[in-house]
């Protein structure tokens, strides 16, 4: 069957969303929607940093978004027979053992139910010295999992710079280096870095709207350190077309084999209780009950330096996650089918793709705070009505 967009449904979206702008809701936005076939239709509004017109070309950091794009780079070497998804972390990183981690498996880091926590203890001070990636590892080498890898399920994104660090163990290049070469170059991404690349200030990017209190932060989403660190966890900056792009591997035709694409947006968890969220490889499936946050309810799905978040919360008016924010499933809406996948990022960032229809949805905004109102659900419902 072929789809395609009501144009008269669309400008509802447009509509809505020029309001958020309008309001003060947001500064910057950009959208993108796609169909079967290539066919697209992208828009932006607001401003990158005040003044500077936001346009579909203009890059933003993504956030969470990060870590179905590290499970796809991952599932590379997947598909080269250099591992397995059973495969112990422990086999390709013997630093990585003590406390149960010799149980932990591939497919542990990439479900959430490796027992890893979501942010070491010492994420804070990490940041505050500037930290690379290799020393979030090496914490998380001294970190006790919360439990034993498989008999639970809680948002971990450490397990993600483990995966970083397999990735880099096996090829013997940088995560960065590989993830470009062997997946967003392929795929024509060509926008997309986990970091900012060298030669680059970011000066053009959309900055994220901090609140009082992280605006002087050296280390906070803006500032040059983690906009270079690339954390495989947070730290990719994309546009709303290559991260379309980017879903359109899973329904056509690309670098990633078929195979792949069907392991990683199958539910892996399905069957195994009440507790465990329906999870693919490094994305989240809608399931059945989209505004149940499930999952990790005796260790908490999420805390309060979730997902990329710059550090401990310090005042009220910190934007980061509620607990159970990392396995809220509202942004897909009520319209969309349960096989829905994608992911949210907290920096206001969304994106997801309902095999149903092949239609898929990239959001991408500048304010943290959307992921906290009805907006997202709204602009998902009024999306999913599109197509016809």
């Amino acid at each position: 069957m072929t789809y395609t967009f009501d144009q008269a449904r669309i400008e509802r979206v447009h509509r809505f969303l020029r309001s958020r702008v309008a309001d003060g809701g947001v500064r910057a936005l950009a959208m993108c929607l796609s169909l079967d076939g290539g066919r697209r239709s992208s828009w932006s509004y607001g401003t990158r940093d005040g003044e500077e017109p936001v346009t579909p070309k203009s890059r933003f950091l993504v956030a969470s978004l990060s870590k179905p794009v590290t499970a796809a780079v991952l599932m590379r070497l997947v598909e080269a027979g250099e591992l397995t998804l059973q495969t112990p972390v422990s086999s390709v990183l013997p630093s990585f053992t003590g406390e149960g981690r010799e149980k932990i498996r591939v497919i542990h880091l990439l479900t959430h139910t490796s027992g890893l926590p979501d942010m070491v203890a010492q994420n804070v001070a990490l940041r505050e010295r500037h930290a690379p990636l290799g020393a979030f590892f090496d914490e998380v080498c001294r970190t006790k999992p919360l439990f034993e890898s498989g008999s639970d399920n809680s948002y971990q994104s450490m397990g993600f710079v483990v995966i970083s660090t397999l990735v880099e163990r096996l090829t013997g290049r940088r995560f960065a280096e590989f993830a470009r070469e062997e997946l967003f170059v392929p795929a024509g991404m060509y926008d997309t870095h986990f970091g900012l690349p060298d030669h680059e200030s970011g000066a053009e990017d959309v900055q994220v709207e901090l609140p009082e209190g992280q605006r002087e932060i050296d280390y906070h989403w803006n500032s040059p350190y983690w906009r270079r660190l690339g954390a495989p966890w947070g730290g990719l900056i994309s546009t709303v077309g290559d991260l379309t792009t980017f879903l359109r591997l899973f329904v056509e035709r690309g670098p990633l084999a078929k195979a792949t694409a069907r392991a990683m947006t199958t539910n892996r968890l399905r069957g195994l209780g009440p507790r465990f969220s329906a999870w693919g490889l490094g994305f989240k499936i809608k399931g059945e009950s989209p505004d149940d946050v499930g999952a990790g309810a005796g260790h908490g799905s999420s805390s309060a330096t979730s997902s990329g978040a710059v550090g401990a919360a310090r005042s009220a008016s910190d934007i980061f996650a509620s607990p159970g924010a990392a396995h809220n499933r509202t942004y897909f809406g009520e319209l969309s089918s349960a096989a829905s996948f994608g992911h949210s990022g907290a920096t206001g960032c969304v994106m997801w793709l309902d095999p149903s229809t092949s239609l898929s949805c990239v959001l991408l905004t500048s304010n943290p705070r959307i992921l906290r109102d009805a907006a997202l659900p709204r602009v998902a419902n009024m999306v999913a009505a599109s197509v016809g």
